[in-house]
C-alpha cells in the first residue's frame, strides 16, 4: 500500500516515523493506538502518453496544482522544469480522502479536473476515464482491467484537448479583454491561467 494512503486513513506521518527509528529513537505510537478510518485515494501522474504509456519528456509550460480540504499533493512540478529522460516519468502523486469510498472518487475527479500540467503528455486523463468507468466505480474492477477494457476507455482519451487548443483560448480571452489593445502586450500566461479549463470561444 502508497504511504500516503496510510498516513490519510490513519494520520500517521509514516515517512517521520521511519526516520525517528533510523535515529534509534521509539515510534510514538502502538498497534493498538492505530485507528483506521475512511478511505483514501490515489493518483499517480507521471509524464507518458496516456494512450501508449511511453514517456512524455520536455519543458512543462504551465503547471497549477490542484488545492482543497482532504487533498494531498506531492510534486516537484513547476513551471519551466524540464522533465528528463533518464528517471521514473512519475511527477506527481494526488491523493484525497472521505468518509466513504465515492466521496473520496468524487474529490480525486476534481482534484484532476483542477490540476493543469501542459508542455507535456500526462496520464492525467487516463485517472479521469477509469475513475468514470461503472466497473471501477462498483468496485468489480481486478488487475486486467485496461487490458480488458482498453477499447471503450480509448476512445475516451482521444477527446483531450491538446495544449496549442488552450494557448488559442487564451489568447482570444486576451484579446476580449478591453484592457488589452495591443495584441502584442498580451499575456497567455495570465490568461491562460484565468481560464483554467473552462473554454468560453467567441467569434
Amino acid at each position: 500500500m502508497e504511504h500516503p494512503i496510510t498516513e490519510a486513513t490513519t494520520g500517521v506521518d509514516l515517512v517521520k516515523e521511519q526516520i525517528y527509528v533510523a535515529a534509534g529513537r521509539p515510534l510514538s505510537f502502538k498497534q493498538e493506538d492505530l485507528k483506521q478510518e475512511g478511505f483514501a485515494i490515489e493518483a499517480r501522474i507521471c509524464a507518458e502518453d496516456p494512450i501508449t504509456y511511453k514517456p512524455s519528456p520536455g519543458v512543462i509550460r504551465a503547471c497549477r496544482h490542484p488545492q482543497g480540504p482532504f487533498m494531498r499533493v506531492d510534486s516537484y512540478a513547476y513551471p519551466g522544469y524540464e522533465v528528463p529522460i533518464y528517471y521514473d516519468p512519475m511527477i506527481a502523486k494526488v491523493i484525497t480522502w472521505g468518509e466513504t469510498r465515492e466521496e473520496a472518487i468524487n474529490r480525486m475527479q476534481r482534484a484532476l479536473t483542477e490540476f493543469v500540467l501542459t508542455g507535456i503528455k500526462t496520464n492525467i486523463v487516463l485517472h479521469k476515464t477509469i475513475l468514470d468507468h461503472p466497473k471501477f466505480r462498483d468496485g468489480s474492477y481486478t488487475t486486467q482491467f485496461i487490458e480488458k477494457n482498453f477499447e471503450v476507455l480509448e476512445p475516451q482519451l482521444f477527446k483531450q484537448i491538446d495544449d496549442p487548443v488552450f494557448l488559442i483560448a487564451a489568447a482570444i480571452t486576451a484579446y476580449n479583454d478591453r484592457k488589452s489593445k495591443d495584441i502584442r502586450q498580451l499575456n497567455l500566461v495570465s490568461n491562460w491561467k484565468r481560464i483554467g479549463r473552462k473554454l468560453v470561444l467567441r467569434a
